[in-house]
């Protein structure tokens, strides 16, 4: 065999490993899918503290520290759907209208500019995968998402995420972040409270300032407003809801919010806050659809009394409501 023969046959084989490779990759996402079920008891999942060193955490509804749907107030559902996720209740794991904007963004500014992952794959990253950031990992999270929405239900995915997501330096679930911010339990969170709390998931310990400091920067007052006016325009809640919203005060300090005004101008990011990905941005007439209706039970231990005697807070808005302005 002469030089370029061997050549041809040299890249032909390396093509028909990284081929092959690739299918057998892809093949193992598909195949070896976690056990979704585990997340209706308890499961264990990585955590990083304040000081950066990270440990293991037992996390669901058979834990000590876990909150129940019912537990918690129906504006937190809302404001984090209204930030993080205007698509949750009618994707089925994964926004492809995002994903293509994402896409798009990040090749227009050759960086990774803006983020496109649902509630669902957050999820799914945090309880599943590793912290590594790969086109691997991405794939699998997304295969992953849509997988665990043919198991779990919408609520059951949202409150564990709830329950999962760091709200402060070392502020992990719901609880924590409602009693550490304000003093409060799960189930008496306000919608401004809830925006704030929400205005926090991009970059919690960075905008743990403001609740040090008792006050709220221009950028994060604008935040707070436009989680709101989302809430708002989804119909999540109604007019007189958003107008008490903006006049409420936090921590009994600080006042009214400026009602949101489309096409304005935002006040730059504050110089502290390190980088914050554009997640919430005014959603487009086709997202704004009315939640899908389905079942909102689901807690499997055996209830308390208290629990017992809850209202069911977690109730979707009205599919007939217009949610624009």
């Amino acid at each position: 065999m002469d030089k370029n023969n061997k050549v041809l046959l040299s890249i032909f084989l390396a093509l028909t490993a990284l081929v092959g490779g690739a299918m057998a990759l892809i093949l193992d996402a598909f195949v070896r899918i976690p056990d979704f079920t585990q997340m209706r008891s308890k499961i264990v999942v990585p955590i990083k503290l304040a000081d950066k060193t990270w440990v293991d955490r037992e996390m669901g509804p058979k834990t000590a520290s876990w909150v129940g749907a019912k537990q918690i107030s129906n504006p937190m559902f809302m404001a984090v759907i209204a930030s993080e996720d205007t698509s949750f209740y009618s994707h089925q794991g994964i926004d492809f209208h995002e994903l293509q904007e994402s896409i798009k963004k990040d090749w227009e500014e050759k960086r990774w500019a803006r983020g496109a992952s649902t509630l669902t794959q957050q999820v799914v990253k945090n309880v599943f995968l590793s912290r590594e950031k790969s086109l691997w990992r991405k794939f699998k999270e997304m295969v992953w998402a849509r997988e665990i929405e043919k198991v779990l239900s919408k609520t059951e995915i949202l409150t564990f995420y709830l329950n999962m997501a760091e709200w402060g330096p070392s502020l992990y679930g719901i609880k924590e972040a409602s009693f550490h911010y304000f003093g409060i339990s799960p189930s008496e969170i306000s919608p401004k409270q809830a925006a704030f709390l929400a205005m926090l998931l991009p970059s919690p310990i960075k905008f743990h300032s403001y609740f040090v400091k008792k006050e709220l920067t221009p950028y994060a007052r604008s935040r707070v407003g436009k989680i709101l006016r989302v809430m708002n325009r989804m119909g999540f809640i109604d007019e007189e809801q958003y107008s008490l919203a903006l006049t409420e005060k936090l921590w009994g300090v600080t006042g009214e919010l400026p009602a949101f005004k489309e096409g304005g101008v935002e006040p730059e990011e504050d110089s502290d806050a390190g980088l914050l990905l554009d997640v919430l941005k005014e959603p487009s007439p086709q997202k704004l659809q009315a939640p899908l209706q389905e079942e909102k039970t689901m807690d499997y231990s055996e209830p308390t009394q208290e629990e017992s005697l809850a209202p069911d807070v977690f109730s979707e808005p009205n599919p007939e409501k217009n949610p624009n302005p």
